[in-house]
């Protein structure tokens, strides 16, 4: 399962590293297995 969470210029970094670990936590507690946050690199 793969989810995508982005927000803009004004959403802090550290709400959609929260908002995705908590995506994680509740899928893994229903579903089982594991989860991992990857951050690509951006090029402008």
């Amino acid at each position: 399962m793969i989810d995508i969470v982005q927000g803009n210029a004004a959403t802090p970094d550290k709400l959609l590293t929260e908002t995705a670990q908590k995506i994680i936590n509740t899928t893994t507690k229903y579903c089982g297995g594991t989860g991992h946050i990857v951050v690509p690199e951006v090029i402008f």
